[in-house]
C-alpha cells in the first residue's frame, strides 16, 4: 500500500502538486463566492436606489400636475 503511495521516486512531487492544485481550488472556490455576494448586495442596492428614486420622481410628478 505505502509503495503504492510513494510512486516510486516520484511521490513526492506528485502529491505536493496534487495539493497544490486542490489548494488553488479552494482559494477560487472561496474569492468566486465572496465576489458573488458583493455582487448580490451591490444589485440589491441599486434596485432599492432605483425604486426609492422612482416613488420620489412619481410625487413630484404628481404636484407638478396640481
Amino acid at each position: 500500500m505505502m509503495e503504492s503511495l510513494k510512486m516510486g521516486s516520484y511521490g513526492a512531487y506528485v502529491w505536493s502538486s496534487f495539493a497544490l492544485t486542490l489548494l488553488a481550488l479552494l482559494i477560487m472556490a472561496v474569492a468566486a463566492r465572496s465576489a458573488s455576494k458583493h455582487e448580490l448586495k451591490a444589485a440589491l442596492r441599486r434596485v432599492h436606489v432605483n425604486a426609492t428614486n422612482s416613488s420620489t420622481s412619481n410625487a413630484s410628478d404628481d404636484g407638478a400636475l396640481s
